[in-house]
């Protein structure tokens, strides 16, 4: 249930970014990315791009689970407020 909440909210950032930003939105999303900071950065890199699970980038971090998807839902939000404010 939490993962599939957690993958509809990054579904919701990425239609809105394409929405915002309808010729760039691979470069406007990779901008709010790089402007997160480094926690919440870290943890959507390792789980987008990298295409870990929750558990492999709690691993990876050494840090718990719970902890990985508090700073996705974090850094969620973020993205979302950055890619609104830019249109």
């Amino acid at each position: 249930m939490l993962v599939s909440r957690i993958r509809c909210r990054w579904q919701t950032t990425r239609r809105l970014c394409l929405r915002r930003n309808r010729g760039r939105p691979a470069i406007a999303l990779l901008t709010a990315v790089n402007r997160l900071g480094e926690p919440h950065r870290e943890v959507i890199t390792r789980k987008y791009f990298d295409r870990l699970t929750i558990e492999e980038v709690a691993g990876q971090l050494g840090i718990p689970a719970g902890t990985v998807r508090s700073r996705l839902s974090r850094a969620y939000s973020e993205l979302r407020e950055m890619l609104t404010d830019e249109s």
